[in-house]
């Protein structure tokens, strides 16, 4: 695995290069997924710039690994029941529950963020993020404490594809709580 500073320097330089190109760009992001190991997604050149989002979160160690999602196989329960957001010290949910982990996440600008379109610009309050399937709601939350770095703009909350509103326990940056995924 490269280092955690060859990463940050590797994110660097995309975000350079991808400031050069016209248009929106993707810029790629490392999270954690579970205590040993690290994913790979892309997120908007606009969305990074905006929240102040580091291309490599800040609970990534140099001893972390790729993740590698295994095919599931079903297998009789062991009487275990997953790390949810609140049992690890992540924040709480409300409204809608879902067993829907990951997909594309809605997470609010906190002002200041606006498009272009037919009418003249027009102020956006909530953008969509996509997540990688295999990042339970805790790992988001580690990602979204670790990783924005613009305070005024950092999100109390974000909202799952089923609409269940996740609030987020600032303080949160503890990666040993998530679950282990067996990366192996």
């Amino acid at each position: 695995m490269p280092t955690k500073e060859a990463l940050d320097q590797s994110g660097e330089n995309e975000i350079t290069e991808v400031k050069a190109k016209k248009g929106i760009q993707s810029i790629t992001v490392y999270a954690t997924v579970d205590p040993t190991s690290y994913i790979l997604f892309k997120v908007r050149e606009d969305l990074v710039a905006h929240f102040g989002i580091k291309p490599v979160a800040g609970s990534i160690v140099d001893s972390d690994k790729v993740f590698v999602a295994k095919k599931k196989t079903k297998t009789a329960s062991a009487g275990k029941s997953p790390v949810t957001i609140s049992d690890g010290g992540g924040g709480s949910v409300s409204g809608r529950t879902s067993k829907l982990i990951g997909r594309a996440i809605k997470i609010p600008t906190g002002g200041g963020y606006f498009r272009k379109g037919k009418g003249g610009t027009k102020a956006i309050k909530e953008v969509t993020i996509r997540m990688p399937s295999s990042m339970s709601l805790l790992a988001i939350a580690l990602w979204i404490n670790t990783a924005f770095k613009t305070q005024a703009k950092k999100p109390t909350y974000f909202k799952t594809p089923s609409g269940a509103k996740v609030t987020l326990n600032s303080t949160f940056e503890n990666k040993t709580k998530l679950a282990n995924k067996k990366n192996e």
